[in-house]
Formats: C-alpha cells, sequence, structure tokens
C-alpha cells in the first residue's frame, strides 16, 4: 500500500468548530422596538379595559332637577338669609336656576345677561307662557337685588326660593315625576330618590302683600 507523504494530517491543521454567528447589531434594535410597540400596546388596551369596566359599575349621571335640587339645599344651608347677605343669596339662586335651564333644555342661560335670555325665551318651544312669564319676572327680580340695591325682606327671600323649586318642578319631565312617586320608602336609594328641598313659609299677616310666587302669575296675567 502506497502512502502518500503529503496527505499526513499534522496537529497543527485540526481546528476547533466554529461558534455561533452573531446577528447584526442592527437585528437587535428591531427586536428592541418590537418589544417596547408590544408593551406600550398591552398599556393601551388595559387602560381601555379598566375605563370600560369602570363605565358599567359606575353611577349613572344625575339630572338636571337632582342637581338643582342639591343645589338648593346647599344654599340654604350657607344661611345667607340669617346673615344679611341678601345679594350673594339672589346671586347664588338665580344661577341655580340658570345652570339648571342650561342643563335641562340646552339654553345657555348662564352666560347671557337677563336681557339677552328674556330674548331667547321668545323663541324656545320647551316652555309653556306661563313658565316664560314666572321665569322673566324672577330673574328681573334677581337683578334688581343684585344691582339696583334693593333691599329685600326675609319672607321676599323665601318667597323667591319657592320659585325657582316650582320652577324646576314645573319643567321637570313627566317620567322623573312618575318615577319619584313610585319610589317607596325604605327601597334601594337612588336618584330618583332625591326629595324636593323643604322650604319654610310664614304666615301672612292681615293686610300684607301678595307671597312673591303669586305676584309672578298676576304680572304675567296682565
Amino acid at each position: 500500500m502506497n502512502i502518500d507523504p503529503n496527505a499526513v494530517t499534522t496537529a497543527s491543521d485540526i481546528r476547533d468548530i466554529k461558534g455561533p454567528l452573531d446577528l447584526p447589531s442592527i437585528m437587535i434594535y428591531f427586536i428592541y422596538a418590537a418589544l417596547f410597540i408590544l408593551f406600550i400596546a398591552g398599556l393601551f388596551y388595559l387602560a381601555k379595559y379598566l375605563l370600560k369596566r369602570g363605565r358599567l359599575f359606575a353611577a349613572p349621571p344625575k339630572k338636571p332637577h337632582e342637581l338643582a335640587y342639591e343645589r338648593l339645599k346647599a344654599l340654604k344651608e350657607k344661611n345667607y338669609v340669617g346673615q344679611g347677605k341678601y345679594k350673594e343669596y339672589f346671586f347664588e339662586l338665580s344661577l341655580i336656576v340658570r345652570y339648571y335651564l342650561e342643563d335641562r333644555f340646552s339654553l345657555k342661560a348662564p352666560e347671557m345677561t337677563t336681557e339677552e335670555f328674556i330674548a331667547k325665551l321668545k323663541d324656545t318651544k320647551d316652555l309653556e307662557y306661563e313658565t316664560k312669564n314666572i321665569l322673566r319676572n324672577f330673574l328681573s327680580y334677581c337683578d334688581l337685588v343684585k344691582f339696583a340695591k334693593h333691599g329685600p325682606a326675609e319672607q321676599d327671600a323665601e318667597d323667591s326660593y319657592n320659585s325657582a323649586c316650582m320652577l324646576i318642578d314645573n319643567t321637570t319631565p313627566q317620567e322623573s315625576q312618575e318615577e319619584k312617586k313610585e319610589t317607596k320608602p325604605g327601597g334601594k336609594p337612588g336618584h330618583d330618590t332625591v326629595k324636593r328641598p323643604k322650604v319654610k313659609t310664614k304666615e301672612k299677616k292681615s293686610g300684607s302683600s301678595e307671597d312673591f310666587a303669586g305676584r309672578f302669575f298676576d304680572m304675567g296675567s296682565k
């Protein structure tokens, strides 16, 4: 057997197996970017899920007449009349009615002057003629106290409060009134259990003028 001396393998010819090839550095950036995008997307969907879940269990928004009654009650508790702060009292009272009208009929009442709002009332069909007259005289009297330095009596403040409640009562949707009537005592509390604020009325003395709400009707009928 012939042996080729040139074919003899020496130790120097033996080499180790090559290790794994390194990925180009740019591929690593692509992987990091993809992971970051997945992380952001996960946070987005998690926030969306939690927001949707929170809406399902959140209490329904309060109705305009409920908010108005709560604000009227809060106004009473401030005791402006007892402190002689009639200007502040009538300012907040008129603002409560204006915000109620905005929430109830989408009338921008808080942003208008009384003259602008009265002019707007002529075009709206949401309010009855009698209610328009009551509202017109109510706001005009509030302005008289706020800007003309008219000094009202305590009874005028109570009558104005009653008139505000009457305006809300007369314009509350019929279905809301029915829900309040059907609510049984001791039932599960809800927004429709909000009651009309109680107001104190004084007995009329002989020879006294008509109450404030009555003057509204009389002025509107003339």
